[in-house]
């Protein structure tokens, strides 16, 4: 009786190997059925394409869009509110308004924007005054300083053409190496996100380079000028993240009002003179204008409004010299005519403001408003303003 052990095996699905086969084909059905990755929405070349559009337009309109859903409707004597002086953004929105209203704007830093006084005693309305008419528009910036205006100019202020423009400059930016921003180290200072970032560094400031970065492409793009609009007008100056951390229970949505914040009325300090709040003389080391950034910054500022066909004015000053010490007032004016030497080379239309009364200063820069009031007496009796504004008047007319 033969053995059926003997018999070999011929069901090519019996034995060991079975169980591996079936392996196989499982691995195989799961790589032919089931695509790579965790999800099965695979964009084609066109269809991403068509989101590049929809996001770029996003990137484009909303920014626009929201223009017309915030109401602003600024008031002759309007100013950039002192909290919102981070606020490229609605910066931009006020240049846009001083244009279409035909308008000269006043470009400078907290001596144009008004320290001491209220908005309707600050130069442009002084200005406005001796004119007899909504002439000129405080476009001044606080805390700004030449390096961080030039970026504003730039970057941000590119429709100021073919127009007239006055162009405040400030000695007191070069009346240290700190001011200049010349030391060596780390210094915290106003509108950094202006300064120059790749180029023409600044030993004062440093930052990694990705901050760098994204600083240039802030000042690049509308929708991030926007969204810095939105954290520091409606949100603490907070992103929402943080905002949402600091405020769990509210919806971010219940914050937007819809408007502004409401310009300042009031001074942001009182207006006693600088002798009055017990202000000593001072020996101001002074930069020489060859060597300061600052001066340099405001050099390039000019040139680029100028690039852009517009007729400069420059008033340089009113600076405190009741303030400094002899030595330091010495300093100052050989300064001073380096500077006018520089304009009258340039062939720009200037006033060198002299010195007002001792009482209508607040500090070493700032005017109160009996200063405002005597530096437009010197602008309007200056006889080569009254040739750039007589330029103005006829274009107005025709």
């Amino acid at each position: 009786m033969p053995e059926k052990d003997s018999q070999p095996d011929t069901n090519p699905s019996a034995g060991q190997h079975q169980p591996e086969h079936r392996g196989n084909t499982d691995h195989q059905m799961m790589t032919t059925d089931v695509p790579y990755g965790s999800n099965e929405v695979r964009l084609s070349l066109r269809q991403w394409l068509v989101v590049a559009l929809l996001v770029c337009g996003c990137l484009v309109l909303v920014p626009r869009v929201w223009e017309r859903l915030e109401p602003f409707e600024p008031s002759s004597d309007y100013r950039i509110p002192y909290v919102l002086s981070d606020d490229y953004w609605l910066y931009n929105r006020w240049m846009e308004d001083i244009v279409a209203q035909n308008r000269i704007p006043i470009i400078g830093d907290s001596v144009v924007w008004g320290e001491y006084v209220t908005p309707e005693e600050s130069l442009s309305q002084f200005l406005n005054q001796r004119a007899g008419g909504e002439r000129f528009a405080n476009a001044g910036l606080n805390g700004s300083h030449p390096l961080a205006l030039e970026g504003l100019v730039d970057q941000l202020a590119g429709r100021v053409r073919n127009r007239r423009v006055i162009l405040h400059c400030n000695l007191l930016w070069m009346s240290s190496p700190e001011r200049d921003l010349q030391l060596d180290m780390n210094m915290s200072f106003n509108h950094p996100r202006l300064v120059p970032q790749l180029v023409r560094l600044i030993p004062s400031y440093r930052v990694p380079p990705d901050e760098r970065l994204g600083n240039i492409v802030d000042r690049q793009l509308a929708f991030r000028q926007w969204v810095h609009h939105l954290r520091i007008a409606h949100f603490e100056n907070l992103d929402l993240h943080s905002w949402s951390l600091e405020h769990p229970y509210r919806s971010p949505v219940s914050v937007i009002e819809w408007g502004l914040p409401a310009p300042d009325g009031v001074p942001r300090h009182d207006s006693a003179s600088w002798f009055e709040r017990g202000i000593e003389r001072q020996d101001f080391p002074w930069v020489g204008p060859s060597t300061s950034l600052q001066f340099q910054g405001f050099q390039r500022m000019l040139l680029t409004l100028q690039r852009r066909e517009n007729h400069v004015f420059v008033i340089v000053g009113p600076f405190n010299e009741h303030l400094p010490t002899d030595e330091s007032l010495e300093r100052y004016n050989v300064m001073k005519q380096y500077v006018r030497d520089w304009l009258t080379e340039q062939q720009v239309p200037h006033l060198m403001a002299t010195v007002i009364e001792s009482e209508g200063y607040g500090d070493a820069s700032h005017p109160l408003a009996i200063g405002y009031d005597q530096l437009a007496k010197q602008i309007f009796e200056d006889a080569e303003f009254q040739s750039w504004f007589s330029t103005q008047t006829r274009q107005f007319r025709r």
